[in-house]
């Protein structure tokens, strides 16, 4: 009788180690194409019966494939639990490399989707601190690039081109011509994402700051001058792009920002880039701030009846009959008033509306999606849709 249990349990342990054997074969297959081939991953994934893992480490790795394959794919995440799993087991068994990986997802989901604006950057700190650890190249880029978004939409431009400074290095490692196009551009943007001028003023900056760290990226790549010459074609259909960018975004806006508006955010624009240079401009810096007091005398009649409308919502009064006039009277007088913010606003989009840029302001306002339905007459569906189209800038 003892005999059989043997032979039973013996028979048990080989279908369990099969059945595991099977799985981490798979999960590694995953783990190769789940980058360039997220929907594939994912069949792959789901054929993987999560209940069957009787290993940690194989539930983990599942885990964290299943979350990076999930935000690939632009999943909605109603928590952050699964992830949290990878997070402690990676933390128990010491992998710092997946650890890093899983923080950093663990720091997106909280950022994207759960709302957690200040734990997310506590998440996203760590996986920088682990990435830098096990010189995790890729995963360095990525959090490089993402910190420069979460500081540029804080308005923290120090530590946003800070962050795209250290973008551009990793990307130079990497070798990637589009990292690269792509770091230049949010080096750009830091400066003026709008201004061609204010983009290579500051473009020559960049290359005198950066020249060290550029000459021994590329010197340590066999094919000097092709890489020389992929990031010198890189740069110039940059500058090209800024130009058709700014080109069309003029004509989109015309009717959205008036002349004066534009002219008083170009000015204070250079009056902060010629400041973060740390030299003496006082007497260029005095002049701009005389332009924008001229402008602004010459915009109070314009923007009067914009005036009025904010102080009305702003009061918690309603509004009767917000025509479109009065939309765009009070985009006028936000954009006026608060230029600065106006435009870190509505540049990450490449076309609004005009419902859509008052949705942005009134949100900016610090309104309600209650109180924004009372105000323009709508529905709740209505502010769905409004918040689904801008998810995506």
């Amino acid at each position: 009788m003892r005999r059989y249990l043997y032979i039973l349990l013996f028979g048990i342990t080989l279908t369990a180690c099969s059945t595991s054997s099977k799985y981490r074969k798979q999960l590694k297959e995953v783990g190769t194409i789940i980058e360039e081939n997220p929907d594939s991953a994912k069949i792959l994934l789901d054929k993987i019966p999560a209940s069957l893992l009787s290993q940690e480490g194989e539930r983990a790795l599942y885990y964290l494939l299943q979350t990076k394959a999930d935000y690939k794919l632009h999943k909605h995440f109603s928590n952050d639990s699964t992830i949290n799993y990878c997070v402690r087991y990676y933390q128990k068994t010491n992998q710092t490399m997946r650890l890093a990986i899983a923080y950093y997802y663990k720091g997106v989901i909280n950022y994207e989707e759960l709302n957690r604006k200040e734990y997310a950057v506590h998440c996203l700190k760590k996986a920088e601190e682990l990435s830098i650890v096990s010189d995790n190249e890729a995963l360095k880029n990525k959090i490089f690039e993402l910190f420069h978004h979460i500081y540029y939409n804080a308005h923290n431009y120090k530590l946003s081109l800070k962050y795209a400074n250290l973008f551009l290095e990793s990307s130079m490692k990497m070798g990637d011509p589009e990292l690269i196009s792509r770091a230049y551009k949010l080096l750009s943007n830091d400066s003026d994402k709008r201004r061609n001028d204010a983009y290579g003023y500051y473009a020559n900056l960049l290359l005198e700051e950066n020249a060290a760290i550029t000459e021994k990226a590329l010197t340590e790549r066999k094919n000097l001058w092709l890489t020389i010459a992929v990031a010198a074609l890189a740069v110039l259909m940059m500058a090209f792009l800024v130009v058709v960018y700014l080109s069309r975004k003029a004509k989109e806006y015309r009717g959205i920002i008036d002349k004066d508006i534009e002219q008083i955010y170009q000015a204070e624009q250079k009056i902060e880039l010629l400041q973060s240079t740390g030299k003496d401009y006082e007497h260029e810096v005095k002049r701009l701030k005389e332009q924008i007091d001229r402008l602004r005398e010459t915009t109070a009649m314009e923007l009067g009846l914009g005036k009025n409308v904010y102080d009305m919502i702003t009061g918690g009064e309603m509004i009767k009959d917000f025509t479109k006039s009065k939309e765009q009277a009070l985009i006028n007088y936000y954009a006026y008033t608060f230029s600065k913010q106006y435009h870190g606003l509505i540049l990450p989009y490449r076309k609004l509306t005009l419902r859509l840029t008052t949705y942005l302001v009134m949100q900016q306002m610090g309104l309600d999606d209650k109180r924004i339905c009372e105000l323009l007459n709508i529905t709740d569906s209505t502010v769905r849709n409004y918040r689904h189209r801008l998810r995506n800038p």
